[in-house]
């Protein structure tokens, strides 16, 4: 869902699928080459900057008003198992989610990761 007062730059890629819902909140800008994968919710004046990554998982990204995550940052909801006897293509995946608050900088290549 996208607030009619948004700006998504045209070479970004918004990705959501059936219960992995991605929502862009009023006066938020996702700029050029940003990735968004749902399930992730951008409230009111959030700026999501060039490069930037956000993968929600199953459990989701929520990040507060007037953020701004800088580029080339990642944020991934999900993470995979390390046991040492599998593979890591047979290691479980689970999902957490990130919730970022209400006017937080994400620097320039920071990432944050599922929890």
């Amino acid at each position: 869902v996208l607030h009619p007062d948004c700006f998504v730059a045209p070479s970004a890629q918004i990705v959501a699928e059936p219960g992995r819902r991605v929502e862009v909140g009023r006066c938020s800008f996702i700029a050029a080459n940003a990735f968004v994968h749902g399930a992730v919710q951008l409230g009111q004046y959030v700026s999501i900057n060039h490069g930037a990554c956000l993968d929600g998982g199953k459990a989701g990204i929520t990040v507060g008003d007037y953020t701004r995550i800088a580029t080339g940052a990642k944020l991934f909801a999900w993470n995979h198992g390390i046991t040492p006897d599998r593979c890591v293509f047979e290691q479980p995946a689970d999902s957490i989610g990130i919730k970022i608050g209400r006017d937080v900088w994400i620097c320039a290549n920071a990432c944050v990761a599922d929890g």
